[in-house]
């Protein structure tokens, strides 16, 4: 890799600086050269590969400097590989509805940049310094650091691999244009034109849309923006998610026979109940995913990556399945 990845990071305190230094030397160690800064530093985002950005959470929010960097550099972020990171006194309890909450607290940032697709969104639990106990409300505790700093860690080790082989987009597309062949060749569905309506986004921007139910066989979403969607109980027949991002989306009892998740982000996705029949799951991320009660009959999972946290239908075997197991993401 010729040019490095720019790590921008907003912090009220410091801690989430130093989250960002600890990812950029973890990236180091892989050879990936990186270039840490505060967003209120980055002039340009000429000369980067890709870009990781992250901030800590006040009041439900990422920090005013934060949103207004992503804000700034929207159509610049547009043409590059981008991953988002959080620190937030929420994530002490790693629990689906303590990410759901802090999923939704970067609504407004997937809003400002909707070219961006994000390739990884990491929550991590952050710190607040006891000096400052007088000063700001007991009820906004705990005190003291309680980064996973061995989390930390592992998640930007496992973006080594996904940052050497991401391609950026292409730099000459406009917005416009990026959505024009993608509309047309989408299925119209009421759900669709539903969901469409009431979110005001391009094709493929779905983040957080709520669609349960949703008729959408046959859908073409590849690499759809599909982060924290509701998709309980739609059918997915046949639909085709390659490359889709469904980071933290609900698809319980969804529907999936014959769909195509290869290579899809499903970090986080509940999928409990799904039917996942004839489905390809090849090289789908899997990490901290719940496919509890879920039939993976005949589905197609060789080079999927899954982790300690990843739930299975009993009895399911991910390495007889040809998965590959992520040591380093935990």
């Amino acid at each position: 890799m010729t040019q490095p990845v720019l790590i921008a990071y907003a912090s009220g305190s410091g801690s989430t600086g130093e989250v960002a230094a600890a990812m950029g030397a973890t990236l180091n160690e892989q050879d990936i050269e990186t270039d840490v800064r505060g967003v209120n530093e980055v002039e340009s985002l000429q000369g980067y590969r890709a870009v990781i950005a992250g901030s800590s959470i006040r009041l439900g929010r990422w920090l005013p400097e934060a949103v207004a960097f992503i804000s700034d550099f929207s159509q610049a972020l547009g043409d590059l590989p981008v991953a988002y990171f959080t620190t937030c006194l929420t994530m002490i309890e790693d629990t689906p509805e303590n990410r759901a909450t802090v999923m939704a607290y970067m609504e407004p940032i997937l809003a400002l940049a909707p070219r961006v697709k994000p390739i990884a969104v990491g929550l991590f639990a952050g710190s607040l310094n006891p000096t400052l106990q007088q000063l700001i409300p007991a009820e906004v505790g705990p005190y003291g650091d309680h980064r996973d700093w061995a989390a930390i860690r592992r998640w930007a080790a496992s973006l080594g691999e996904v940052l050497r082989t991401a391609p950026a987009p292409d730099a000459n597309a406009t917005q416009d244009n990026a959505f024009q062949d993608e509309a047309d060749a989408w299925p119209v569905t009421p759900e669709y034109e539903k969901a469409a309506d009431e979110s005001g986004r391009a094709p493929g921007e779905f983040f957080w849309t709520q669609m349960p139910q949703a008729d959408l066989r046959g859908a073409l979403l590849e690499g759809a923006n599909l982060i924290g969607a509701n998709l309980t109980g739609a059918d997915l027949t046949g639909a085709v998610l390659r490359y889709a991002i469904l980071n933290g989306s609900t698809l319980t009892q969804a529907v999936l026979y014959g769909a195509d998740l290869s290579g899809a982000d499903l970090h986080w996705a509940d999928l409990r109940g799904a039917d996942l029949r004839e489905a390809n799951l090849q090289f789908a991320m899997l990490g901290w995913s719940d496919l509890r009660g879920a039939d993976l009959t005949d589905a197609r999972l060789s080079l999927a990556r899954y982790n300690e946290h990843t739930r299975w239908p009993e009895g399911f075997s991910p390495e007889e399945a040809g998965c590959r197991f992520m040591s380093g993401t935990g």
